[in-house]
C-alpha cells in the first residue's frame, strides 16, 4: 500500500505554525527499513515545528500543540516524503533515501495526508520484506503510559 502524491515542504505551515486553537495531544509514529527502526532523534528531527514535532530525542511520539494538524504536515515539518513510482515507493529523508515494497498504515488504514492528528493515532511506515504484516503489529502497540490521555484534555 504506497500513497498516490508526494509530500512538499511548505515553509509557512512549517515556520510560523498554524497557532489556531492550542491543543496538547500525542500520536505515535513508526518507520522502519528492512526490519531496522529508522533513528529520528538527531537534532535535525527534533522540535522541528511549533505546531508539530518530535522532541526529548524520542523518534515514536509525535507532539500537536494546535488544531488542525495534519500527518501530511508532520511529515513536512521532519522534511520526510513518500513518494510512488509505477513499480515501488520511496522514502525521502535528509541525507537518505529508500526505495522499494512500503506498506503506510495509520490506525491500520490507508494513509491519508489530510487526516488531522488525534490523540493516540498510530501511522507506520514500513518498507522491506512483509511490510504489511510489520505495520498491522506497530498498530497493536500501546501508547507509553506518559502520554495517555487520562481524562478528554489531560494527560497522564
Amino acid at each position: 500500500m504506497g500513497l498516490a502524491a508526494g509530500i512538499t515542504i511548505n515553509t509557512d505551515i512549517v515556520e510560523k505554525g498554524l497557532q489556531q486553537e492550542q491543543t496538547h495531544e500525542h500520536a505515535m509514529f513508526f518507520m522502519e527499513v528492512n526490519k531496522t527502526p529508522l533513528n529520528l532523534r538527531a537534532d535535525r528531527f527534533q522540535l522541528q515545528a511549533r505546531d508539530v514535532h518530535l522532541e526529548g530525542n524520542r523518534s515514536r511520539i509525535v507532539h500537536k500543540h494546535a488544531e488542525g494538524v495534519t500527518w501530511g504536515m508532520f511529515l513536512e515539518s521532519v522534511n520526510i516524503s513518500i513518494n510512488d513510482t509505477q513499480s515501488q515507493t520511496c522514502i525521502q529523508m535528509p541525507r537518505q533515501e529508500f526505495c522499494g515494497n512500503t506498506t503506510v498504515l495509520l490506525n491500520g488504514e490507508e494513509f491519508e495526508r489530510e487526516k488531522v492528528i488525534q490523540q493516540g493515532d498510530k501511522l507506520a511506515v514500513v518498507q522491506g520484506t512483509n511490510p504489511e504484516e510489520r505495520a498491522e503489529a506497530f498498530m497493536e502497540l500501546g501508547m507509553p503510559t506518559e502520554y495517555r490521555e487520562i481524562e478528554p484534555g489531560r494527560m497522564a
